[in-house]
């Protein structure tokens, strides 16, 4: 009786392997699912309450007319990413700046938090005209609005960050004699390093939506003027087209930002 032939292992590494690729997949489908979801309840809709078209394009019409027709969105898409990055930037350096020096002056603390919170409580679309009436209508008055939008999150979350040092830290320093300029390089700044992280995840996403609102209003270029004229001239096609690049712009603005808090967050826990 012949001998039943075993059959060989599989070579090192290929479950592994296989494990990876099916965590990957896992991953994968975790993070599309929900968008998978609002097309399909997008198509649903179009569907069952007979839309035309002329109101609203299917998905894949939308899609289609993005892809054929986005060498003519470029420049837009360009201008409103570098009034985003610009406005971010300064809004940034300008909450984190502003959150140190209340922090080393309790009387600047006195004046600088509450017009803060003042700035705060105006809505953006308040806003926009009053800032345009200081700066004119141009590029560089959407870049001041995306700055601001995006200060009060870095203010706020900076000025919490300054103020969680580890305990005892502040009393081992006067001990050995460190002055507050000490204090705030070596433990309050690193302290407030998560914090102010998570602001920029924050402030990412209000510069985007205070970018698209300003170019929208008073915009002579870039996807919120571009969609502002859309509406004018009644181009349903391109008002979607513009509105989807608008969507994944943040979609990718915010999921950059959510990455780089947690590998920061890693390394501070």
């Amino acid at each position: 009786m012949a001998a039943r032939e075993v059959p060989a292992p599989p070579p090192a590494g290929t479950k592994d392997i296989g494990r990876g690729a099916g965590r990957a997949a896992a991953g994968l489908i975790r993070m599309i699912w929900p968008y998978c979801l609002i097309i399909l309840l997008w198509q649903c809709w179009l569907v069952l309450d007979d839309v035309p078209a002329l109101i609203a394009p299917s998905p894949l019409q939308t899609l289609a007319g993005t892809v054929t027709g986005f060498a003519q969105y470029l420049p837009d898409l360009l201008t409103t990413l570098m009034v985003i990055g610009t406005g971010l930037g300064l809004g940034m350096l300008l909450g984190i700046t502003v959150a140190s020096l209340s922090w080393f002056s309790p009387m600047l603390s006195g004046v600088l938090t509450p017009l803060t919170i003042l700035l705060n409580t105006l809505p953006s679309i308040a806003l926009i005209p009053i800032v345009a009436s200081i700066f004119g209508y141009t590029l560089y008055t959407i870049i001041v609005i995306a700055a601001l939008i995006s200060y009060f999150p870095a203010f706020v979350l900076t000025r919490s960050g300054l103020d969680s040092i580890p305990p005892g830290a502040a009393d081992l320093l006067h001990v050995l004699g460190a002055g507050k300029r000490r204090h705030y390089l070596h433990v309050a700044l690193p302290a407030a390093v998560p914090n102010i992280i998570t602001a920029l995840r924050i402030s990412a996403m209000l510069s985007v939506v205070g970018a698209l609102t300003a170019e929208w209003l008073l915009g002579t270029r870039g996807l919120g003027y571009r969609l502002a004229k859309a509406q004018q001239i009644m181009d349903t096609d391109q008002a979607w087209q513009v509105s989807l690049i608008g969507v994944v712009l943040s979609l990718v603005i915010f999921g950059i930002a959510s990455g780089l808090e947690r590998k920061v967050s890693m390394k501070f826990r």
